[in-house]
């Protein structure tokens, strides 16, 4: 895996998604891709495919791990629509992600947890409209709460995407060896 890299071609990459542009839109290979919506929301079983993802190859493969923060975001108009119907009750502990009765593993708020729990903290970016069912996600990831946008403004989609990433730069080296 490539962690470091050269240059800002990563970030180039990202906006190329949330740009609100695609390109071409007729037929043809897509230069410029966009995110589209597709019916159901997974949101805890986007979020268990992070987790395994940070789990198998980012943090057992990371060589400046120690030093860097990993965070997943979570950009959703709306509710999880496939694994909502069980969510931990109130006994659920955010700390180690115990108790809860019985619900659904890949329910967003445990698998929230569960990020949060192995160092990976979960931003969830929503519309101004929503509820605040996605602020329990984003409380289980370590977050507090959602970041309310207007979705159908990219500027302020990409400002609150800059706004986590600004708040998760390392910090300045410490000539300790590790970064």
């Amino acid at each position: 895996a490539q962690f470091d890299p050269p240059g800002d071609t990563q970030m180039a990459s990202i906006y190329k998604w949330i740009d609100n542009v695609e390109a071409p839109t007729s037929s043809g290979a897509v230069t410029d891709p966009e995110l589209h919506p597709n019916e159901y929301t997974p949101l805890g079983r986007s979020l268990f495919y992070a987790n395994l993802y940070f789990q198998n190859e980012i943090i057992a493969n990371d060589p400046k791990g120690s030093c860097r923060h990993n965070v997943v975001v979570v950009a959703t108009d709306g509710d999880d629509t496939c694994d909502e119907a069980t969510a931990p009750d109130s006994s659920f502990k955010l700390a180690d992600c115990t108790m809860g009765g019985n619900y659904d593993y890949f329910n967003p708020i445990s698998q929230a947890c569960l990020l949060n729990k192995m160092g990976v903290k979960v931003y969830v970016i929503t519309d101004t409209t929503a509820d605040n069912a996605n602020d329990a996600i984003a409380a289980a990831g370590g977050t507090a709460a959602s970041i309310r946008v207007s979705l159908n403004d990219p500027d302020a989609a990409k400002s609150a995407i800059v706004g986590i990433i600004a708040q998760n730069v390392p910090p300045a080296e410490i000539c300790n060896g590790k970064d």
